[in-house]
């Protein structure tokens, strides 16, 4: 077997096991228990979990960290077009090991595959942490490209630009944004500071539903778009500065450490 075939081959295993492991389920895996039961080694897991997600075929729990993984449901379509395939599945044989490949699979077989497949695809959800952003009008651009890394990262992140639909009443979008979000990032800047109207409405909403989380709960997130004061109502809060070298990865490691907290 040349070289490129058994990448791909090991690709398919991991993401063929993945598939068994978290079907019918909604949670997340642990990479390196998966990758063990399968005797790859670090390196190639390393490898195998890279090129898969950058196929967008598995997404990280932790943005960035390779430690846990879920299938997407780009991978579960991948899975339902290999073992569609007769040639493809023969080729990648030592992985299927669920599949009598030795004999000819029949139509009625591939239709019962077809539809577990489905089944799996329609049942499979991953929870990504919806976060809201409040922001002034003239820091539109630089909180679409926030929203941008944000969503690279595997998150939600909710903006009324990007996100109110036509014809929607913006105000009581926003409301039920703010409600169902499980962050809420108050993006500031010289621009916000003393900004009156609805952005405080915002931020006076979010305070309010803080309130009703438990007294370690990461909620409310203060992000500092440059240098500027921090208004009153959140100077209890600890914030982050964005444009710090370590801002972002500070900002990752809050949103990913709050959701931690509620399990």
């Amino acid at each position: 077997m040349d070289e490129i075939t058994e990448l791909k081959r090991k690709r398919f295993q991991f993401l063929h096991r993945l598939y068994q492991v978290t079907k019918g389920e909604k949670k997340a895996v642990d990479t390196w228990k998966l990758a063990e039961g399968l005797g790859l080694t670090d390196d190639e897991t390393r490898s195998v979990v890279r090129h898969l997600k950058e196929e967008n075929l598995i997404g990280f729990v932790a943005p960035g960290s390779v430690g846990a993984i879920f299938i997407t449901h780009q991978g579960i379509i991948q899975i339902e077009n290999v073992l569609s395939n007769l040639e493809e599945l023969t080729r990648y044989r030592p992985a299927v090991n669920t599949i009598n490949t030795q004999q000819t699979i029949n139509s009625q077989t591939q239709q019962r595959i077809r539809h577990r497949i489905e089944t799996e695809v329609k049942n499979f959800q991953v929870k990504q942490p919806q976060i809201f952003l409040c922001y002034a009008r003239e820091d539109e651009e630089r909180v679409k490209n926030l929203y941008q890394r944000l969503s690279d990262e595997g998150f939600k992140p909710w903006m009324d630009k990007k996100d109110i639909l036509p014809g929607e009443l913006w105000e009581n979008a926003i409301r039920k944004a703010i409600r169902g979000s499980d962050f809420f990032v108050a993006c500031l800047s010289v621009n916000s500071v003393d900004k009156r109207g609805f952005l405080q409405k915002e931020i006076k909403y979010a305070l309010d539903i803080w309130q009703e989380k438990l007294e370690d709960d990461i909620y409310l997130i203060p992000v500092r778009l440059e240098d500027c004061e921090v208004p009153e109502d959140l100077h209890k809060f600890h914030w982050v500065d964005l444009f710090e070298n370590d801002g972002w990865e500070r900002l990752v490691k809050a949103i990913k450490a709050g959701m931690e907290r509620r399990g």
